[in-house]
């Protein structure tokens, strides 16, 4: 079936709700007058270019019919080119000349036969983020709805059911009297606390060091890449160490929400001189790859994590993000074949401290 092979799960039928982890990380849920926008974070490994075609073409003959909206933009933010009546020529994503290029962003919208009303789905490339506009104002309907997505079970004895909601991890210390261990406090509403606090010359450590473990938390974060390290072939390139700011000091530039880097992106001009991508690459945090990132960028000699640039900044300093989140200095996981590894133990050649190649999040060809 395609990228989503990786999601199947056993599914056992427990009349009002599906035996098994839910695929929803995190919803959240923003009024906008009568529209109402969720914004979903998938609990397990991002998609791509070819899988979004897919998905949108599952969608359009499992719950979308009268296709009324099919849009790409360069990234999360840009401006869309409409393409509604190139798609209603071919009513095929995958045969649709405009989108034979990779794009990263594509927005497609209908009716829903499941909730009886418009609907537009927003994927976005190289992500595990979806958003949804529509005009129900329903949170558990809307998450039943994305759960059927996710797994693509219209239609069959699973849809629009819940599955189990996904367990936080086990917290080591101990939680404040009162704190619900549940509820995990949003990046926004830790940085808008930090800054209170500073403001009024309060207890700012506390929403500091929730903050630090909530940014490590994030399924994936968005790092700044290179242009110097740049490799046109293959369209990838390293964390960007750059001393631009804080008196010259080297810092990581990372961010935990694709707009904001996608802003951020466009302000400063970081994309490839052929402008067919953008130099913002995500990091999954499995398996080890937040902490092998930030070691390294530790080793290379980065001392600040310049957090949400283009948003509501934060100055972070590494060595203390590193420390409340238990990441070992001295620790560094390179990636490298069987072979390279035979090959540097048989001629007694030390490994090279370097960042593992990211791939360039690819822009809409104007």
């Amino acid at each position: 079936m395609g990228f989503f092979d990786f999601l199947k799960k056993k599914d056992v039928n427990n009349g009002y709700e599906i035996e098994d982890d839910s695929f929803i990380a995190e919803l959240h849920h923003i009024s906008k007058g009568p529209w109402h926008q969720y914004d979903v974070t998938i609990g397990a490994r991002g998609y791509g270019w070819e899988g979004m075609l897919g998905w949108a073409n599952y969608m359009a003959s499992a719950d979308l019919e009268h296709i009324s909206k099919v849009s790409y933009a360069m990234l999360a933010g840009a401006t869309e080119e409409d393409i509604t009546e190139e798609y209603l020529k071919y009513n095929d994503f995958t045969k649709v000349p405009s989108l034979q290029e990779e794009r990263g962003v594509l927005s497609v919208g209908g009716m829903s036969k499941t909730v009886h009303g418009p609907m537009q789905i927003v994927w976005i490339n190289q992500t595990n983020f979806l958003r949804f506009f529509t005009i129900v104002d329903d949170e558990n309907l809307m998450r039943r709805y994305a759960e059927t997505v996710i797994r693509r079970t219209f239609n069959t004895k699973d849809a629009m059911k819940l599955a189990r909601p996904i367990q936080p991890k086990p917290v080591e210390e101990k939680q404040e009297s009162g704190a619900n261990s549940n509820q995990e406090e949003s990046i926004e509403a830790l940085k808008a606390q930090l800054n209170e606090a500073k403001k009024n010359q309060g207890d700012w450590q506390t929403p500091y060091t929730k903050l630090l473990k909530a940014v490590y938390n994030r399924p994936v974060l968005f790092f700044a890449l290179s242009k110097g390290q740049y490799d046109a072939e293959k369209a990838t390139s390293e964390p960007l160490i750059s001393t631009k700011d804080f008196g010259g000091v080297p810092a990581l530039y990372v961010f935990t929400d694709v707009e904001i880097a996608s802003g951020w992106m466009q302000h400063y001009g970081f994309i490839t001189e052929d402008m067919k991508y953008g130099l913002i690459g995500a990091i999954e945090k499995q398996p080890c790859n937040f902490q092998s990132t930030f070691t390294l960028a530790r080793h290379l000699g980065a001392q600040m994590i310049m957090l949400d640039e283009g948003g509501s900044y934060v100055a972070i300093r590494l060595d203390q993000f590193m420390e409340v989140n238990g990441i070992d200095p001295k620790q560094i996981e390179i990636a490298m074949s069987k072979e390279e590894s035979a090959n540097m133990i048989d001629n007694n050649v030390a490994p090279e401290a370097k960042f593992a190649r990211i791939a360039a999040i690819p822009l809409t060809k104007k």
